[in-house]
């Protein structure tokens, strides 16, 4: 006998101890080539996104994200004005005085960086504009010499006392929609043009209402957590809880080397998917794009090799704990998880951001993109992406096949739950701000699937946290 891919543990625990199936027979031989190529692939993901987090970029790739917040929220402020005047004179003074003085201290900030610093120049005559409707020679003079033409827009924006509307149209035609700063310049372009209702077109005001429904939907959290944590305990004291073991429980030390070969092939896969894809012309793939080729290849990659033997055996989708099985309370109980890691998952990003404030602001792709386009034709497919394809192979890859090869590695669940979360964590782009709340998903995942010998749980609970952060991010902006 070589090894034993353990049965369902609930049914097990119900029969007669004669009944219970055969212990796991070790054995002798081992395949460390998938620790090996595991421990080299993930070991260079994670110095990837510490050097990214750490380094300081050079000027020409700064983008003061701070600052180009500060200028939207009072380009936000001064559009809400605009279109009710009365109701922001009324309640929003002090806000609107608070704002124009962070905006008065950020273009302090930006006048105090480097002349290569571009991106300073630009966002410093934006901000000039706002203050004083002028720009100052000076602050124009980086851009003067460059040959990007994007600088070159710039300086003709901000150097103009008026603009032709055609112009100021071809002007905006040619500037990107993100980061903030060109948006802000196609507003001062077309109000230079006489165009006074941009401002509001471009750069609509938060709308209160989606404020206080995002407001609403975390409390809510909150509450349904305590809730849910409180029927846990309530369960572990009664010593109900039942834990029917992760899926692939009993293994032996080759099975756990088996999965070590996987996950080193997945990963593998998602390193090849990720190079060609940044290879495809710009022109022709945008972000969205992107991420959909990626993602869509990891599914199709993930499904594919189960069909292959590692080392003389198959690991098949149902093994791993992809079954429907269950399914009614496995979804339920990934519901149940999403109530209880949400609001934890939450404390943790904000205390992480006030612990790495020195470092980037932790971003992602799929929701710099809902920040900036809220048309369906986004939101559909990020959300299908970011919300279902992407958990289903993180889920099969980090709890599927690390956790249990790990937790037979280092000899338990403690450990293992610890350092896949961890891998988990380090391996997304956000930036080590994030690591903290994001370690906390990895562990509820763990214990989930812990909780039911099944991923499905995991997954249930995955897709909701990922719709939950993109809900909030298109109801705050």
């Amino acid at each position: 006998m070589t090894g034993h891919w353990e049965s369902n543990e609930a049914t097990a625990l119900s029969m007669s101890e004669d009944l219970l199936p055969p212990p796991v027979i070790e054995e002798t031989r081992r395949n460390w080539t998938g620790w090996l190529f595991l421990g080299v692939l993930i070991g260079l993901q994670i110095l990837v996104a510490l050097t990214d987090s750490l380094s300081t970029k050079p000027p020409s790739l700064q983008t003061h994200d701070d600052q180009q917040e500060v200028l939207q929220a009072y380009m936000q402020s001064e559009s809400g004005r605009s279109t009710n005047p009365q109701t922001v004179a009324d309640k929003s003074k002090t806000d609107t005085d608070k704002k124009r003085e962070d905006l008065t201290s950020a273009a302090t900030e930006l006048s105090k960086q480097p002349k290569s610093d571009h991106m300073a120049a630009k966002l410093s005559a934006a901000i000039e504009t706002e203050l004083r409707g002028t720009v100052k020679p000076a602050v124009l003079g980086p851009l003067l010499t460059s040959k990007t033409p994007v600088d070159r827009l710039f300086v003709e924006i901000y150097g103009s006392q008026k603009l032709t509307l055609s112009k100021a149209r071809q002007m905006v035609a040619l500037l990107p929609d993100f980061p903030f700063i060109y948006t802000a310049a196609k507003v001062h372009a077309l109000e230079k043009a006489g165009d006074k209702g941009a401002l509001v077109r471009l750069v609509p005001p938060k709308n209160s209402t989606f404020g206080r429904i995002a407001a609403f939907f975390t409390l809510m959290c909150f509450a349904i957590s305590l809730s849910v944590w409180s029927q846990y305990w309530t369960k572990y004291k009664d010593g109900t809880l039942l834990l029917r073991g992760i899926p692939m429980d009993k293994i032996t030390s080759l099975d756990a080397d088996r999965l070590a070969i996987r996950a080193a092939q997945i990963f593998a896969l998602f390193l090849i998917v990720q190079t060609v894809v940044a290879s495809f012309p710009r022109e022709y793939f945008d972000l969205v794009a992107r991420v959909a080729v990626i993602v869509v290849l990891m599914v199709v990659g993930v499904i594919a090799l189960q069909r292959l033997e590692v080392d003389g055996k198959k690991i098949t989708l149902e093994m791993l704990g992809v079954s429907t099985r269950n399914l009614w309370q496995d979804v339920a109980t990934g519901v149940q998880g999403f109530f209880a890691e949400f609001p934890i998952a939450m404390i943790l990003a904000g205390i992480g951001s006030v612990i790495f404030s020195f470092l980037p602001k932790a971003t992602h792709p799929a929701t710099e993109v809902l920040a900036r386009d809220h048309s369906l034709g986004t939101i559909i497919p990020v959300v299908i992406l970011g919300s279902v394809l992407a958990p289903f192979w993180e889920e099969l890859v980090f709890r599927g096949l690390i956790f249990p090869a790990l937790k037979k590695f280092l000899g338990g669940i403690a450990p293992g739950l610890l350092v896949s979360s961890f891998l988990f964590a380090s391996l997304h782009p956000q930036g080590i701000s994030i690591w903290l709340a994001l370690s906390s998903v990895g562990a509820a995942s763990c214990l989930l699937s812990y909780q039911s010998r099944s991923l499905v749980p995991s997954m249930v609970m995955h897709c909701l946290h990922n719709s939950a952060v993109f809900a909030l991010t298109l109801l705050v902006q």
